[in-house]
């Protein structure tokens, strides 16, 4: 496997792993609202989506480079990985023991961009290209007296 060179990219690519099961988690917890039995019955509902969409923001915010959004993410990871192994000891479904894989994924690749996401804010860089819509709202903000 290939690893990304800069730091933006190893950031980019923590924060894409952040939406991409953000978006997975999202789906599953709505099928689970949505009262399909093979689903439901694992007790996923609306508390889970909260925190899937949660996650789906923070990885939108570590893109747009959110150190408090990295962080949040990366300790919401670690957690989340902790109450799954729990869940599986407990329970010892082979769903879960797929959860809990996922979210120490997560935790690794943004435990691994942790010293790339202090390296861009050192230099003011963000994980993605600003847009100009991006650059014009950052601008705004800047000058309203608040920082990001």
């Amino acid at each position: 496997m290939k690893r990304c060179s800069a730091p933006e990219q190893r950031v980019g690519r923590a924060a894409n792993v952040t939406i991409f099961l953000g978006i997975l988690f999202t789906l599953f917890h709505l099928l689970a609202l949505s009262g399909l039995p093979a689903v439901a019955q694992r007790g996923d509902g609306l508390p889970g989506l909260v925190i899937a969409v949660g996650f789906l923001g923070l990885g939108y915010g570590i893109r747009y480079g959110s150190y408090a959004a990295f962080y949040l993410t990366t300790g919401g990871f670690a957690a989340l990985s902790v109450y799954f192994a729990a869940r599986f000891a407990i329970t010892g479904e082979p769903a879960i023991l797929l959860r809990c894989g996922l979210a120490v994924w997560a935790f690794v690749s943004l435990y691994r961009a942790a010293q790339d996401m202090r390296t861009l804010r050192q230099n003011a860089a963000f994980p993605l290209p600003m847009s100009r819509y991006g650059a014009f709202f950052l601008q705004r903000r800047g000058k309203n007296g608040t920082d990001l």
